[in-house]
């Protein structure tokens, strides 16, 4: 048999880059899971490193990374979003949002101040959407549902309009402003 010099000889070129790279490829591996230490200096302040500063340093103890793997195609629109969930449905697109009471420039007389806004909305209201009210440019609560009763409102003269709100904050439609006027009788004849 003839002595191992002689038979590396007879490796080509390109199998000695290969077996060179594995040899990296080992060492680099082995460079990356390196220790971790942690050390307590004395003021409580604590620092993790991959050199260990001193004798009082610990060794670190890490958990198996977590990892997700997505295989799932990503949708580009609507109806491709609904192939990969079945049960779901595209968001709902209002054409309409309008008060049925009180209606432009109504006078409306409750001497209580409790005034029951009622809304018409097509498509109906969906189950994670919300309607807020806009009395005079404010917010005035959110509510599920067609109508809402704000209670003891000053008399005068009051600006309204409502928005449908998604579960996620985005308001999804707002209607048109509307005026209307509050009588109340006066407490001071």
């Amino acid at each position: 048999m003839r002595p191992m010099h002689q038979r590396l000889k007879h490796f080509s070129q390109p199998a000695s880059f290969f077996v060179g790279a594995v040899i990296a490829l080992v060492f680099s591996y082995n460079a990356t899971a390196a220790e971790i230490y942690k050390t307590v200096d004395e003021h409580g302040n604590v620092t993790f490193s991959d050199v260990a500063p001193g004798k009082e340093a610990k060794p670190v103890t890490l958990s198996q990374e977590n990892r997700f793997a997505n295989d799932l195609p990503q949708a580009e629109t609507a109806e491709e979003y609904s192939q990969y969930n079945p049960e779901s449905e595209p968001p709902a697109s209002y054409t309409s949002l309008t008060f049925t009471f009180p209606t432009q420039d109504q006078t409306v007389r409750e001497n209580s101040g409790n005034v029951t806004f009622q809304l018409q909305m097509d498509p109906a209201l969906q189950p994670d959407h919300q309607v807020q009210l806009l009395l005079n440019g404010q917010p005035r609560g959110t509510f599920n549902g067609a109508s809402h009763t704000l209670m003891h409102m000053d008399r005068g003269t009051h600006t309204v309009s409502a928005r449908i709100i998604a579960g996620n904050g985005k308001v999804l439609v707002t209607s048109d402003t509307i005026t209307f006027h509050l009588q109340r009788y006066s407490s001071r004849f």
